[in-house]
């Protein structure tokens, strides 16, 4: 089997450049991935802990409004006055009114918690203290919240934000200005319910930690309460696209989609209060977390262009230095011929020294073997003259003796003719042998 010979360019391509190459991916594939890693994983560990605080914080200004709620619903004296209020009329009602503010005023200041009470009565009436104070019959059962509220059977119920114009207008805020409202059922000492009581507070004071939250870097994050109504931030836009999400997130594991308004690549990671069981949902860009990463591989690749690129330089230089004056002594092999005594063969002078010996070995050879050829063609001559000569001082006594000899034969026959002619062919002989 004849073996295949490549040239050492290709040589250098299939045992360096290409394994070089495929060493630099390996590193760059694995680094990538526990690069990925470990940013993602400090990203949502961050985030977590963002989220945390800012549950803390909007579970700190609830937990005010829901100790001022239970203050209200659990105060024997409020209980008397509200309960007498439904019969009350003229001075009886103005007395009831005060004892209530005079009760409730107090607590509302002292705990901060609200900026408005209502105590609503189950059926026909309510009762408000703190910015503006009064009675005015009212249906309870008209507000969106009643049922909730009293299914709820005296636990807290946390609105959704709203508009209060009336409100607004008292305190001096612009009428668009949002509330959130703490309400429960609370009850008389035989257990009956004896109305709602609602703790109104500015949608601000709230959730001020998350309006405030700008990341700047495409994350967002988003509070639903427990029916999946989206409290922050306040637009209208897939309000319910990312809650369906929280139900299949475990703490610490994120959930991985595709946005269908970008078609970008996001992580849901989301933390669940369980005091208001509010879900604290933090959208992530995963292109913004691993940017770096993207940046490292851009970088990596291009440094590794560059190592290659100049590794390929030197190891082509390297073969042009070594492959060409191998090239040179093979063609001085190939057109060696020791025919050609005057071919004089010149010394090939490179920046490889052992290539340099190796031409200067070739070339002494070369001298050598000229030399060696012309002793031994000088030898063969000298001895087939020497054969010559001998054969000369062989052949002429016994020649001379038979020629003569075969002379006087035809003398004796009388071939004259023939006489004249062997001597003139013996003449001939002894000139050339004689030459």
């Amino acid at each position: 089997m004849k073996l295949k010979i490549r040239p050492f360019k290709k040589v250098l391509l299939y045992y360096i450049i290409i394994p070089v190459t495929a060493f630099f991916a390996v590193i760059l594939f694995s680094f990538s991935l526990l690069l990925t890693k470990v940013i993602q994983d400090n990203t949502l560990r961050q985030t977590q802990e963002l989220s945390a605080t800012v549950q803390n914080g909007v579970d700190e200004a609830l937990l005010y409004m829901d100790a001022l709620s239970k203050d209200i619903a659990g105060s024997p004296s409020i209980q008397q006055a509200f309960s007498e209020l439904s019969g009350a009329n003229g001075e009886d009602m103005t007395a009831q009114l005060a004892s209530l503010t005079d009760s409730i005023l107090p607590m509302l200041s002292r705990q901060g918690a609200g900026v408005q009470v209502q105590l609503y009565q189950v059926d026909n009436g309510v009762f408000s203290a703190g910015a503006y104070h009064g009675y005015e019959a009212y249906q309870t059962s008209f507000k969106y919240w009643y049922d909730v509220v009293m299914v709820k059977n005296g636990e807290m119920h946390i609105s959704v934000p709203y508009e209060d114009k009336r409100l607004s207008e008292a305190i001096s805020l612009p009428p668009d200005t949002l509330y959130v409202s703490l309400l429960r059922t609370f009850f008389d000492e035989n257990g009956k319910p004896l109305g709602i009581v609602e703790i109104q507070q500015l949608y601000t004071s709230i959730y001020q930690d998350v309006i405030e939250l700008e990341t700047g870097d495409g994350h967002r994050l988003m509070i639903f309460d427990n029916y999946g109504y989206k409290m922050v931030p306040r637009n209208y836009e897939n309000d319910n696209y990312y809650y369906q999400f929280s139900y299949r997130i475990t703490q610490n594991k994120p959930y991985e989609i595709t946005s269908e308004e970008t078609g970008r690549r996001e992580l849901i990671q989301t933390i669940k209060s369980d005091f208001s069981e509010q879900s604290f949902v933090f959208v992530l860009d995963k292109n913004t977390i691993l940017e770096p990463v993207y940046k490292y591989q851009i970088l990596f690749v291009a440094l590794s262009m560059l190592f290659i690129a100049i590794l390929v330089g030197l190891l082509f230089y390297t073969a042009h230095i070594v492959s060409d004056p191998i090239r040179k002594i093979q063609r001085q092999i190939a057109e060696f011929d020791l025919k050609d005594q005057t071919d004089e063969t010149a010394v090939t002078s490179t920046k490889v020294e052992e290539l340099n010996n190796l031409s200067a070995a070739f070339s002494d050879m070369k001298e050598k073997l000229n030399d060696s050829m012309s002793r031994l063609l000088l030898a063969q001559s000298q001895e087939m003259q020497s054969r010559m000569l001998l054969l000369q001082n062989q052949i002429n006594p016994h020649f001379l003796y038979n020629s003569l000899a075969v002379i006087a034969v035809m003398a004796e026959e009388g071939m004259r003719e023939e006489i004249v002619a062997t001597c003139d062919a013996m003449a001939d002989i002894l000139r050339y042998l004689s030459a």
